[in-house]
């Protein structure tokens, strides 16, 4: 969805889409994560670790010893 997204504002219109449904049925079993849920923790830890408010991780980012603890 993140891919998608970033192509959709960056890209010419006839460029195609990164992401397509799953073609397979979803295991419902306690911790499962969704797509969803993958969206969101990596949206989470992209914002943790641009620390310099640019919109991505790069070298530019300030990620110190403090920063690295989360993993």
């Amino acid at each position: 969805m993140v891919e998608n997204a970033w192509r959709m504002e960056n890209c010419p219109e006839e460029y195609p889409m990164a992401n397509c449904p799953n073609p397979f049925e979803p295991c419902v079993c306690e911790g499962h994560w969704t797509c969803d849920d993958i969206f969101y923790i990596t949206e989470e830890l992209i914002s943790y670790y641009d620390t310099n408010d640019d919109e991505g991780v790069n070298s530019s980012d300030n990620i110190d010893e403090d920063h690295l603890a989360i993993l």
